[in-house]
Parts: C-alpha cells; structure tokens; sequence
C-alpha cells in the first residue's frame, strides 16, 4: 500500500493536494453562501424599514473570518456577489428590445456616491470578461464599455486580512443598499 508520503508514490502527495483544495474550495463557497442568505434578509430588512435587524445580520456577514487560500473575506465576497448576481438576473431576464437593466444601473452611476462606483464595478465584472457570455446587443455593448471604461477590478476594495469588521461591515452595507437601489430602479420601469 503507498502512504501519501511515500518517496516511490508521488502521486499519492497529489491527490492529496488535490482533494485539500476541493475541500477548502468548498468550505468558501458555503461560507460565501451563508452570506449571501443573510445579506438577502438585509436587504429585505432595509426595505422594510428594519434598519436594526439589517445592521445585525452585515454585522454576523462583516465579521466572517478571511479564508486564506481565496484570501477574500466571505461576507465582502457575498456582498459583491449580491449586487453582481441581481444585475446579471435582470440581464438575463431581459428580452434584446428590454434595456432596463442597463438604463437603471446608468441612472444609480450618474447620481455619483459609492452606489454608483459599486454598480460600475458590477458592469465592469460583465464587461471585462463576460461580454461574450451573455447575449447583448451591440448598443447595449457599446453603453457598458462607455460607462465603465478601462479599470483595474478590486472587488475587496483593498481588503486585507487585517481589515476591522467595522469597515467589512461598511462595503457590505453600501453593496447592499446599492443592490436595493438598483432593484427599486428596475422595478419603476419594467
């Protein structure tokens, strides 16, 4: 029988290796999962007017430990991943002559303020990499790339392992209430 360590059996090491990394990829992406959860029942709390049951539940998100290997933070992560995935619904939602997912992240960009920075990174994460993927037409191509232009994408927002859980707690806060207002937006127009 060949024992990982084994100097004649280097493929023991790697599987090893390998299935490591599945774990603790798993582990990361129930943990980021958790987070979304409780920044869905945020978001629902702020538009219900809850701002205390809002501000506990980015607070339990905020304070999630950072994962070394991805080395993000889950509850950062699920935030961004919280506004990106509502952008990318309604985009997918739409038909080619419906532009209202664009339009309404256009407008929320053009009031300014960290909304519309936070909105312009989750354009710019369809833009940079995505274009190709979804099905958009040349115009609304043309509007994304001319909103966003050409930037380095820095979804923690230089967050390192050091980072206070108050200010986690804070781009947590401000992607939610980003992904709010762009919800709210939609929902006027379509």
């Amino acid at each position: 029988m060949a024992w990982p360590h084994d100097d004649d059996n280097p493929a023991a090491l790697d599987v090893v290796r390998r299935d490591s990394g599945r774990i603790r990829n798993e582990q990361f992406a129930v943990a980021m999962e958790g987070a979304q959860n409780l920044l869905d029942k945020a978001a629902k709390a702020i538009r219900e007017g809850d701002d205390e049951r809002a501000e506990r539940l980015i607070d339990r998100a905020a304070a999630m430990g950072w994962d070394d290997r991805e080395e993000r933070f889950p509850g950062v992560a699920g935030a961004e991943m919280l506004l990106y995935n509502l952008v990318t619904d309604v985009l997918e939602a739409s038909h080619d002559d419906e532009h209202e997912w664009l339009d309404a992240a256009l407008e929320i960009m053009a009031e300014g303020g960290r909304a519309a920075e936070l909105v312009a990174d989750a354009l710019y994460g369809i833009g940079a990499g995505s274009l190709d993927y979804y099905d958009l037409t040349p115009g609304e191509k043309k509007r994304l790339l001319a909103a966003t232009g050409v930037r380095e994408l820095d979804p923690d927002y230089g967050m390192a392992e050091t980072t206070p859980v108050a200010e986690r707690a804070a781009l947590i806060r401000a992607n939610v209430e980003a992904a709010n207002a762009y919800a709210a937006r939609v929902q006027a127009v379509w």
